[in-house]
């Protein structure tokens, strides 16, 4: 799903970005991941309706809360 968010970003898909995002959402909160949900959430809401100014902000955030989560994984090996 993040391959697919980035992608949607790339090419201002408001459909696949949403769709990502919100998959991404409901996986952070199953997970226990807080930041990344409120991240996705926040992008989520973004592109309901419309590709917004600020999506490209918000996936930057989203994009370090999937680099946070990513680099403590690694810490556990």
């Amino acid at each position: 799903n993040y391959k697919q968010l980035c992608e949607g970003v790339a090419a201002q898909d408001r459909e696949k970005v949403f769709t990502a995002a919100h998959t991404i959402k409901g996986l952070a909160l199953n997970l226990g991941f807080g930041q990344l949900a409120q991240a996705a959430t926040e992008l989520t809401e973004a592109t309901r309706n419309s590709y917004g100014s600020n999506v490209p902000e918000l996936f930057e955030t989203v994009k370090k809360e999937q680099e946070n989560i990513l680099a403590l994984i690694d810490q556990l090996d």
